[in-house]
């Protein structure tokens, strides 16, 4: 009997850029943490293509690249101007429309330090020079410190990891705004949940094509939520980070019930 597919991380295996059944990635929304998804990157598969179907293709900026991780090949970005991003997300986006809070979830590889302000994932303004600069953030200080930012404030944690894969994360509520390191709560933010029409979302770098400030990483798997993650649900994606992704062809399993084995008797009849 065929066996469900396991999740991504055995879908592409260490130096291998096939999926194990062929064909695309797709998400199985039947899985617990694909609710309230609202993007999904897989960029070493599925390059800018939005698996969740909420958004167009990102831009890939000049000085992208692929690159090879433990799970699979990603997104590689080691110089300026080498990440993806969005044009201006309309206020009604998914990315940025709801109203009770938002997710963003970043995985990859640290391959060093990233410079200052080396940006992992974000939803910030195009025009950087206006508050509230960023709806919200995730990236490092001018330290090497795990860094929150949204709506003008910061909050700084302790230094990442500069080698090995990571999870990144940064939950956003109507009032508070949590940033997590590997499923762990690193740091919290005061702010207030807000929309902007000036809004940019983009993967592994800082601002879109702008200064240098990448994140000096190769990221499997980008994601966000129109919800907060639990933390509960944030250590999940950390664990299991793959989990809601599949072929997009694939054979599920089907369950087997034996059928009990009887013997009828004669019946009399009178």
């Amino acid at each position: 009997m065929t066996a469900i597919l396991q999740p991504f991380a055995n879908l592409v295996e260490p130096g291998s850029y096939q999926l194990a059944n062929g064909g695309a990635l797709t998400v199985d929304w039947t899985a617990p943490l694909a609710f309230g998804l609202t993007g999904c990157w897989v960029p070493g598969v599925t390059g800018a293509l939005d698996l969740s179907g909420n958004n167009n293709n990102l831009t890939t900026d000049t000085g992208a690249a692929f690159g090879g991780t433990p799970e699979g090949p990603g997104l590689k970005s080691t110089a300026a101007n080498s990440g993806y991003y969005s044009p201006a997300l309309a206020v009604t986006n998914p990315l940025q429309s709801s109203t009770i809070g938002l997710t963003l979830f970043w995985r990859g590889l640290m391959l060093g330090a990233p410079p200052s302000f080396g940006g992992f994932i974000a939803i910030l303004l195009g025009v950087l020079d206006n508050p509230p600069f960023t709806i919200t953030e995730v990236r490092v200080d001018n330290a090497g410190n795990f860094q929150l930012t949204s709506n003008s404030t910061q909050a700084t944690g302790t230094a990442i990891p500069t080698s090995g894969m990571h999870s990144y994360c940064a939950t956003l509520t109507t009032t508070t705004q949590r940033g997590y390191v590997d499923g762990v709560q690193n740091c919290t933010n005061t702010v207030s949940l807000t929309t902007n029409s000036n809004a940019v979302f983009y993967i592994n770098d800082h601002i879109p094509q702008s200064d240098n400030r990448w994140a000096n990483a190769v990221c499997t798997l980008a994601c966000a939520w129109g919800r907060p993650l639990s933390a509960g649900e944030v250590m999940g994606m950390h664990l299991n980070p793959y989990n809601f992704l599949a072929p997009a062809e694939y054979e599920m399993q089907t369950a087997f019930f034996p059928v009990p084995t009887f013997t009828l008797m004669p019946q009399i009849v009178t």
